[in-house]
């Protein structure tokens, strides 16, 4: 009576772009295409990458030297997992940004910069940690959003919708870089 529709979408496993259109039994009445973006879902373990630009920095001749420590992360089917994710880090030498944020493309990136402590062995280990730590939100450990409405018609006002779809499982992938030089 109202004239309103509720309806359901599944996405499938691709991320992109889908329209939807409704329309009467007699297709005399339809609405104006509405976009949906379907991203990817959440990281998945096999689909992610840890990996340091330098895998050497001398530490011995200068502290305060950077190197930027990369993620790529994949959700189950192999699509970049979905933006807004947090990657936490942590590291055995020098200091290092304690998270980042999954990129539209799947990436993130923090930086480790040279100093103390210095690694006993000489080599610092990054671990990136995915569901958990430091830069989670209370309560929101590994939750991901699920597709959502970007453009809508004159009844949705343009507004965005997005609904909870899958949770994260924990896990984490690690990285060396040599502290390298004299510590004397």
């Amino acid at each position: 009576s109202t004239g309103r529709v509720t309806a359901s979408f599944n996405s499938g496993i691709k991320a992109g772009v889908a329209f939807v259109v409704a329309s009467a039994r007699s297709d005399s009445v339809k609405s104006s295409p509405v976009q949906i973006s379907v991203s990817g879902g959440p990281p998945d373990s096999l689909h992610f990458s840890i990996g340091p630009e330098k895998l050497n920095i001398p530490v011995a001749t200068s502290f305060g030297i950077t190197d930027k420590i990369n993620i790529v992360a994949g959700d189950k089917f192999g699509n970049p997992a979905q933006p807004g994710g947090i990657i936490s880090f942590t590291t055995t030498g020098g200091i290092i940004q304690s998270s980042a944020t999954i990129t539209a493309d799947g990436k993130a990136s923090v930086d480790l910069t040279s100093g103390s402590p210095l690694p006993a062995n000489g080599i610092a280990v990054v671990t990136a940690q995915v569901g958990a730590g430091p830069g989670a939100a209370s309560g929101d450990e590994g939750k991901v959003l699920g597709a959502k409405v970007v453009d809508g018609d004159k009844y949705s006002k343009g507004r965005s919708y997005s609904k909870k779809s899958e949770s994260v499982g924990a896990f984490s992938r690690s990285t060396n870089i040599v502290f390298s030089g004299k510590t004397t």
